[in-house]
């Protein structure tokens, strides 16, 4: 993706509703204390996704504070697993034991860098380069009607894109293989087609760029999205990793 798709460096005020694995507070009654909690738990929670090779859509999230974890994985074609349950590390795995069924699935990852991990799952035969799913890139907490991809470009920039569909509000975040991050924001006017649609896409700061979206499956949960003659294929993030109890 060119550079000056994401020239505008921009602050992100809110993280988007994430309460996955959070233990029960009491109610805040003061806007800021409860605006500074949620932000704190966005920040406890890290959140990874990616495709492997046999087409398996993957979501992770990891809870650092409750040490718990949600992984989902969704097969073409294919309803989605979900295993969730207190997370254990060991020297290039990790452990979930699921709270549903008793049993503990392992999960083997390789940090590759600072910014790229790859996820091994060996009843499935996966083998899936993670891309770091940023939680600050939607502006606006209250909206409930969101969709959010992810993915990684040939340059190893690491992509997300939240699309606000009940304001055609869009952001990007890219964050860079040497860990810095930009996020881009603005809103979108759609045009759709036969096999795809294109966004008409209107930075905060006024400058304008056309996004192509091509889904590669009926359901969306992949898109080629094409920005300037280049293209990135990303995945749709299971946000359901976020809500679980």
């Amino acid at each position: 993706m060119k550079k000056k798709l994401l020239a505008l460096i921009l602050a992100a005020t809110m993280a988007f509703p994430v309460c996955a694995f959070a233990d029960d507070a009491e109610e805040e009654t003061a806007t800021e204390a409860v605006a500074e909690e949620e932000t704190e738990a966005a920040s406890s929670i890290l959140v990874m996704q990616g495709t492997d090779d046999n087409g398996i859509v993957w979501t992770i999230a990891i809870n650092t504070e409750n040490a718990k974890g949600c992984v989902s994985l969704t097969p073409q074609g294919e309803d989605t697993t979900y295993v969730t349950g207190p997370i254990s590390f060991d020297e290039g795995s990790f452990t979930i034991a699921d709270e549903e069924d008793g049993q503990d699935y392992v999960f083997g990852y390789e940090d590759v860098s600072e910014t790229e991990t790859v996820l091994t799952y060996e009843p499935t035969g996966s083998e899936v380069k993670l891309t770091y799913v940023d939680q600050t890139a939607l502006a606006d907490e209250n909206v409930q009607n969101y969709m959010i991809y992810a993915g990684t470009d040939t340059d190893g920039n690491q992509l997300t894109f939240v699309f606000d569909t009940e304001n055609n509000a869009l952001a990007i975040n890219q964050k860079k293989p040497d860990g810095t991050s930009e996020t881009l924001a603005g809103t979108y006017e759609e045009t759709e087609g036969e096999n795809s649609s294109v966004m008409h896409f209107t930075t905060e700061a006024g400058a304008e760029s056309d996004l192509e979206l091509v889904p590669v499956d009926e359901l969306a949960k992949e898109m080629d999205i094409t920005v300037e003659g280049e293209t990135i294929r990303v995945s749709m993030v299971d946000t359901k990793v976020l809500q679980a109890e």
